[in-house]
Parts: structure tokens; sequence; C-alpha cells
């Protein structure tokens, strides 16, 4: 007399059948490369240079990091680990960037995709009128295949706005502090922006 299976052995092998080519057609979840941002340079005048020396330079340098961190494209190594790496490849990132320079950083650390170095071109204050000053803060960014060293995105950005003249001086480093937010980071905004419509 043949026997039926019970239908609790059936119906789990059953599953396991129908169901783990699904699984297996799943693709894995891609991963964000691997970016370490230069510190960024003044091109915007020795205006500026008692702020960027005391502070100004760092605070650009981590909020686009930050930023950029945040946008969920890439994933920016900390500014020591890029530091360490200039040495171990011997290149100067204060020198223009090549091919020879970005590739060579490439070849230390393969699992580092990108390179992205920028300046503050422009932080102009105009004259005082009704308690403001108008401004204009402008921005470059550039960003390095380092497999092959060439130019994978560049764009600047530019805001224009009004700070108020209570309060520190206008053009003074805790004027610059102060209004930081407020004139820096939406040129930093509009340069994460651009790099979200990459497709890396």
């Amino acid at each position: 007399m043949r026997q039926s299976l019970p239908l609790l052995v059936i119906f789990p092998a059953l599953c396991c059948f129908f169901c783990a080519p699904i699984a297996r057609a799943q693709a894995p979840a891609p991963t964000r490369p691997r970016v370490a941002v230069a510190p960024f340079v003044n091109q915007a005048g020795h205006s500026l240079d008692a702020w960027w020396a005391g502070g100004g330079q760092t605070a650009v340098l981590t909020s686009f990091s930050n930023q950029l961190n945040q946008s969920n494209k890439v994933v920016v190594i900390d500014n020591k680990d890029l530091q360490a790496l200039v040495v171990t490849a011997k290149v100067n990132l204060n020198e223009p960037i090549t091919r020879k320079i970005a590739q060579a950083l490439g070849q230390a650390d393969h699992s580092l995709k990108y390179l992205v170095v920028g300046a503050i071109t422009d932080y102009t204050l105009g004259a005082p009128s009704d308690g403001n000053v108008s401004t204009l803060t402008a921005m470059n960014a550039t960003m390095f295949n380092l497999s092959t060293g060439e130019v994978s995105w560049t764009d600047e950005a530019n805001h224009r706005g009004l700070a108020s003249v209570t309060g520190p001086a206008a053009g003074s480093i805790p004027f610059y502090d102060k209004f930081f937010d407020k004139l820096v980071k939406p040129v930093i905004a509009e340069l994460i922006k651009d790099v979200e419509m990459m497709d890396l």
C-alpha cells in the first residue's frame, strides 16, 4: 500500500524549492565608493587669510565632508587617513593635481576610488546698508578618479546673501564664524547636490 508524505513535510520542501531561486536572483546591496576630500584652499584673497588660518579651512573641509557623507552616494574617509596615504604615495596635495598624483594615491590604496579638491574663490562683502552687508560666496570642487587619474566631476557654485553688521565687525574672524552656516554652507550644499546626480 502506498503511503502519502505528510503535508508538514511536503510544504516546507516546496517552499525551499521555489523560493531558493528567487533568493539567489537578488543582487547584493551596492557598496558606496570610498572618497577622500583634501583641505580646500583659499583663492578669495588676503582678506580671508586670518579666518582661513584660524579655523575657516577646517570648517569648510568638515562641512563639505559631512554633507558629502550624508548624501549616501559615497563614504568619505577621515582626513588623517588621507594625510597618511599622502605620505605613503609620496605626493603633495598642495600642488595642482595631475593624473600622476591621482593614480599614485589610487595605487597606494586600491579601495579608495576618488579624490575631491576644491577652493573658496570669492567671499565679497558689500558696503553696509540698512544694517546689513551684501555678500557673495563662491566655491569650486573637482573629483578625480584614482584609477584613471581623470576628472570625473567638476563644478562651481555661488550664493548671494545678507549679513547683519550688528555684532562682530564685517570681515573679522568672529563675523565669518557667525555667518558660516548662512553664507558658506548653502554653497557647499549646491556642490553636493550636483554630486548626488552623478552615477558613481
